[in-house]
Formats: structure tokens, C-alpha cells, sequence
């Protein structure tokens, strides 16, 4: 795990050299944005999508209960496969509605920071493409 976070520190640090060499199409190869963001206000963009994801959940999960129980009041007739499948999406959006809900500061802080790793991964790939050909 050392050894790997060594090398795209490494990486990171090689490709920025390369970056600033290459002069006026800087810009183009700058990682991303993310970078320049601080945890902090990264963090709070994390809390404000998990909360917009968690309305959006909330709100699904509403629609399904109340199609599930017109059915079971008779009021609406669903097919068997119908009903299996409002049943699985409530109980996976209710799952994914406690995951979210349960995460620690420090889960969401996490994301961030595989989020920046993945940013940074993603640009130097591009860059060595760009370098390629």
C-alpha cells in the first residue's frame, strides 16, 4: 500500500515537472480543479450531493411504498413482476438511504480524497496519450 501511494506521489510529482515543461499547453494538461479546492469545501460539496441523493432516494422510495400499498388495498392491480420489482428497488433505495445516512465525516472526507486520486490518475493517463502520439 506504501509502495503505491510512493509511486503516485512519484507520479504526481513527475508529471507536474512535465506539465510546466511543456510551456504554453500547460493548461491544457493542469490537473484537475479539484485539486485547487480545499477538504474542506470539498467536504461540504460531498454533504450537499449526499443530501440531494438522499432526497432523491427518499422521494423514490415514497413513490414505490405508495404503489406498493394501492396494490395491497386493491386500488391498483400490479403484476407479480411488477410488484417483485417496486419491492427490490424499495428495499435497495432504503439500503442506500441508511448507507448514506450512516457514513462518518471521515467516510466523506475519504471520498474526497479518492475522488482527487482519481482526478489525478485519470489526467496523467491523458497527458502520457497526449505525449504518445
Amino acid at each position: 500500500m506504501k509502495s503505491a501511494f510512493s509511486f503516485l506521489v512519484v507520479l504526481a510529482m513527475i508529471s507536474s515537472v512535465i506539465v510546466q515543461a511543456v510551456g504554453s499547453n500547460e493548461r491544457n494538461y493542469k490537473l484537475s480543479k479539484l485539486e485547487d479546492v480545499s477538504e474542506e469545501d470539498s467536504y461540504k460539496s460531498v454533504l450537499e450531493h449526499d443530501a440531494k441523493r438522499m432526497h432523491v432516494l427518499k422521494t423514490k422510495l415514497g413513490e414505490h411504498q405508495h404503489e406498493l400499498d394501492a396494490h395491497s388495498q386493491g386500488h391498483r392491480l400490479l403484476s407479480s413482476d411488477e410488484h417483485a420489482k417496486l419491492t427490490h428497488q424499495s428495499n435497495l433505495y432504503a439500503r442506500h438511504l441508511k448507507q448514506l445516512a450512516d457514513e462518518t465525516k471521515e467516510d466523506k472526507l475519504e471520498k474526497v480524497r479518492e475522488a482527487k486520486e482519481f482526478h489525478q490518475i485519470h489526467h496523467m493517463k491523458k497527458f502520457a496519450d497526449t505525449m504518445g502520439n
